[in-house]
């Protein structure tokens, strides 16, 4: 593993440590962890620091039958509800988990969807607020021009991209605001794969976006 250049400010690795940001942004900072030791020590150092707090704490009491509660829940395991994990997209069996079974489940349930030239994306679903997508860019090839309703987290699974922020390659997290217009290309070479969390729809520009804010009305 390495360190990346481009990673999440530690207040929302900290929110993570503490369980309190979306599952889809989850997702991608656990995915992260397994790209870029410097994300997995921060997160560690808050888990830890969490802990010690918590040791800390005057114990709560808890009615004599909790224990018993909790055993049976585990004995039910999780409701997945789900169709069974299969894919025949090779390069997703690369991915790091939790990565690789949500992008196997999301591809058996329907595979890639044409995006635009040179690039496919599969929706992940979760049981947040926020989308999750994986991209699939091909060498040369990008993203419409785009700017931003909402916030745009972008984590480089493998390959490499390039925008008017900069190059963002394995590991690397891309945070684009409503003050960043941009259009993402994959560097030449190896096909790039990236994981896109967003809260609020794309705003493309041009052509695109009259297109856009036409079927809005």
């Amino acid at each position: 593993m390495k360190r990346t250049a481009h990673t999440l400010p530690p207040d929302v690795l900290c929110a993570y440590a503490a369980g309190r940001v979306d599952p889809a942004l989850g997702l991608l900072i656990e995915t992260q962890m397994q790209l870029d030791d410097a994300t997995a020590e921060q997160v560690s150092k808050y888990e830890g620091l969490g802990g010690a707090l918590l040791e800390s704490e005057a114990p709560a009491s808890m009615s004599e039958s909790a224990l018993s509660s909790v055993l049976a829940m585990l004995d039910q395991g999780p409701k997945d509800p789900a169709h069974p994990i299969a894919a025949n997209d090779d390069d997703l069996d690369a991915f790091p988990e939790p990565l690789r079974t949500a992008a196997r489940r999301a591809f058996a349930n329907g595979g890639w969807r044409f995006a635009g030239p040179g690039l496919r994306t599969i929706s992940l679903p979760t049981s947040g607020e926020a989308k999750v997508d994986l991209l699939r860019i091909q060498p040369g090839f990008g993203a419409p021009r785009h700017t931003h309703e909402g916030a745009e987290i972008t984590l480089v699974v493998r390959g490499a991209f390039s925008d008017e922020t900069g190059r963002y390659g394995p590991g690397d997290v891309s945070i684009a605001s409503q003050a960043v217009t941009h259009r993402p290309i994959a560097e030449e070479g190896e096909t790039c794969y990236a994981l896109s969390v967003t809260d609020a729809p794309l705003a493309f520009t041009g052509a695109l976006g009259w297109l856009q804010r036409a079927v809005r009305t």
